[in-house]
């Protein structure tokens, strides 16, 4: 398969079952055919909830989703739910588990936690008192823990302490839409006013923008930044911008890497 790079997958709940979908309602910038590659999941698979909140895909392959009744897992032989202690229904509101299979939960109400493989529960990594988060995002020593459109707070994975958004003081809100993580090493965060970094504990501004940012992807060494009037393709080898203008109410994108036999990426505006 291509390697699909999502800058969010299913924020919203997949009823029914979990579709995992490759290309959906799209624009190519470059000019090809589109298509479809689509694969459904459901309790005939083993996963027992068909209400999936979020996916992601390990390293290894394995394909994680995140539902009311906890998080269930995939190894190719179908699902299985990962044994939480003392998980509580609904309470699992985002997870993220990092190439080394370090495995963090958010959890509602609570805050960040660490699974304990060996053990099967959970270590607090920081208390968070209201934590809803909907993403958790990883670069170097820390962890955003991302609300769309409420909150972001950094978490420093060694303490436990917290950083809170600067932003979110500032008068009629700079509100975060979206986020992703740069190799890891850098989180980009798309707002009302422009593109932000986080990095080291510190919110910084990246690149201002006329229109808010609602969408984010990244592609090796290129940077791609939705708005309301097109996708802005931002490539850190050259420092140059290419503008995509598109005319559909798209609400998120992904970036999908062709054959090398194809140069460049196609970009994909879902809605």
């Amino acid at each position: 398969n291509n390697n699909c790079i999502f800058s969010s997958v299913m924020k919203s709940r997949v009823v029914l079952g979990m579709v995992v979908v490759c290309h959906l309602l799209c624009f190519s910038a470059f000019a090809q055919e589109p298509y479809w590659s689509v694969k459904r999941f459901a309790t005939e698979d083993g996963l027992l909830d068909a209400n999936v909140l979020s996916v992601q895909q390990h390293t290894n392959g394995v394909i994680y989703c995140n539902t009311a009744k906890g998080l269930f897992y995939n190894d190719g032989s179908g699902f299985k739910q990962l044994p939480i202690k003392n998980l509580s229904y609904r309470t699992l509101t985002a997870f993220y588990i990092c190439p080394n299979g370090v495995l963090y939960l958010s959890i509602y109400n609570k805050g960040l936690y660490q699974y304990d493989w060996s053990q099967k529960t959970m270590q607090l990594v920081a208390a968070i008192s209201g934590n809803n988060a909907n993403q958790i995002l990883k670069c170097d020593n820390w962890a955003l823990l991302f609300t769309r459109g409420i909150r972001v707070t950094a978490v420093n994975l060694k303490t436990g302490s917290l950083v809170k958004d600067p932003q979110a003081l500032v008068q009629n809100k700079n509100l975060a839409y979206t986020a992703i993580s740069f190799h890891d090493t850098l989180i980009f965060i798309g707002r009302k006013s422009g593109i932000y970094t986080f990095k080291n504990g510190r919110y910084d501004l990246w690149k201002s923008t006329p229109e808010p940012v609602t969408a984010l992807a990244v592609d090796q060494n290129q940077l791609f930044y939705k708005t309301a009037i097109g996708i802005n393709i931002y490539n850190f080898n050259t420092a140059q911008t290419q503008f995509e203008p598109f005319n559909i109410d798209a609400t998120d994108v992904c970036v999908q890497l062709t054959p090398t036999t194809t140069p460049g990426a196609q970009v994909k505006a879902t809605s």
